[in-house]
């Protein structure tokens, strides 16, 4: 099937007008979390199996990160 140049800019609009600003970028964002997530627990299955730690994750925000920040307390600030 082929498309005109007219309905493809029909198509493209009506798809991104659905979602607002960002919305895109917030998805992507909560799959790589949920795929984080997952190797983590992978992670932690293997890893306390053979004597190691276990995994966790957390996210972030970029703007939330400082000089004068541990790991630690990040962690406490924003883990669950």
């Amino acid at each position: 099937m082929s498309i005109t140049p007219y309905q493809a800019k029909y198509l493209a609009f009506n798809l991104t007008r659905r979602f607002p600003p960002g919305s895109v970028e917030k998805l992507k964002v909560r799959a790589k979390r949920d795929a984080a997530i997952t190797w983590c627990a992978q992670a932690t299955t293997y890893s306390t199996g053979h004597g190691g730690k276990p995994w966790r994750y957390i996210l972030i925000p970029h703007d939330d990160i400082a000089d004068n920040m541990t790991i630690a307390g990040l962690a406490a600030r924003h883990g669950a």
